[in-house]
């Protein structure tokens, strides 16, 4: 993480056993998934095939994002990517598609068709979900600060 200089972290989560560990978002996230190295969790064979996934899907990513990409052409290209994902060397089944990647094969490129003129970035949630994990994160901060004042009560007693 301090090759691609990305913050990452893990925690021991106050009074538990349980791990905590920072989520990355947006930028970070594709930082990460561009710059890896899956060589340190999986033998070399697998790390390439694993490698060739991220980067195709990186490359759908980019080309969601470009008021320029033909509708066509990414529907063909998102779909090549979920038969890759299927295939057999991969060790993924019809049971691990998302929702997400439905909504990529079969909707993305619908939505490139009738609102080319605007692109898919007019379509962006990412303040809103930024919002949303902040509110979370909030949320969590508090009930762990409540717990922990909690617990020293029950010591006081």
């Amino acid at each position: 993480m301090k090759r691609v200089d990305v913050k990452f972290h893990f925690w021991l989560e106050v009074g538990s056993t349980n791990w905590q560990y920072t989520s990355l978002m947006g930028q970070d996230k594709l930082i990460v998934l561009q710059h890896f190295d899956l060589t340190k969790l999986f033998p070399n064979s697998r790390a390439t095939q694993i490698r060739n996934l991220w980067d195709n899907f990186y490359l759908l990513h980019k080309a969601m994002k470009d008021q320029k990409t033909d509708a066509n052409q990414f529907s063909d290209d998102a779909r090549a990517w979920l038969h890759q994902f299927l295939d057999s060397n991969y060790f993924y089944q019809a049971g691990d598609i998302t929702p997400y990647m439905h909504v990529l094969v079969y909707h993305v490129p619908e939505m490139m068709r009738i609102h080319q003129k605007f692109g898919l970035a007019a379509f962006s949630c990412s303040a809103v979900e930024k919002k949303n994990h902040q509110q979370v994160s909030h949320f969590f901060k508090k009930q762990q600060k409540m717990v922990v004042s909690e617990k020293e009560e029950n010591l006081q007693l």
